[in-house]
């Protein structure tokens, strides 16, 4: 039940990122055939709109494929991979929201590391943390709104931290994992950090939350190196 909870999330938030540039491509036609544009004009905005769509269509097909594989309905074949792609997918496909919320990222060159595990479902954690930062951060003025994100190898470890500026957490950072509990609005269904964590358990690491001694919430993940 819980990951079927968590499969509608990851899917909801591509599909609601199709929604607005499909209905705007459609009005933009509905204008060309009215002839109050030029179809030359409506084409351009209609071309790059198309190219959002197709994005998004495609990372909620991957995200299927990574919970599709950890609830088990397929054979789990964890592949030895960069770890700075998952986070680098992460950060383009979030591109658009850093922009609305004026967020600053800080991301230090991601050394060459690789960890044993699915591109796919590692994106969906990497996603899902910088988007809690990013939204965490609405009531903070614009010249402080900065994620941090410091990835760090210790011995047979990596470490990720990602790190906000925001209010940070007011309840016990273990209730953050249960499912269905949000420190979000009653329109949120508390699931991303559930399956954060479970995806993160599945590649044998830890994921921890922890307000940060200078202000804002920080996530501390370790995940094991690629043998």
């Amino acid at each position: 039940m819980n990951l079927t909870a968590a499969l509608v999330h990851e899917i909801k938030t591509p599909l609601v990122a199709i929604s607005l540039p499909a209905e705007l491509s459609f009005a933009d036609a509905q204008d060309v055939l009215d002839g109050r544009v030029q179809g030359q004009e409506a084409a351009a905005k209609i071309k790059k709109r198309m190219t959002v769509i197709m994005d998004r269509a495609k990372q909620a097909s991957q995200r299927l494929d990574g919970i599709h594989v950890l609830m088990g309905l397929n054979s789990r074949n964890y592949k030895s991979i960069a770890l700075a792609k998952p986070i680098e997918s992460a950060y383009v496909s979030l591109q658009d929201l850093f922009l609305r919320h004026k967020i600053n990222i800080n991301t230090p060159q991601i050394p060459d590391v690789r960890v044993n595990g699915s591109l796919e479902q590692l994106e969906i954690v990497f996603s899902n943390l910088l988007k809690n930062a990013a939204e965490s951060m609405e009531q903070v003025s614009e010249s402080k709104r900065q994620v941090t994100l410091v990835v760090e190898q210790k011995r047979k470890q990596i470490v990720i931290r990602i790190h906000d500026q925001g209010p940070g957490f007011a309840v016990e950072s273990v209730r953050l994992f249960t499912p269905f509990f949000s420190t979000k609005s009653t329109a949120e269904r508390g699931i991303g950090l559930f399956l954060c964590r479970q995806i993160i358990h599945a590649h044998g690491g830890t994921i921890e939350a922890h307000n940060h001694p200078e202000g804002g919430a920080e996530f501390e993940i370790r995940l094991p190196l690629a043998s």
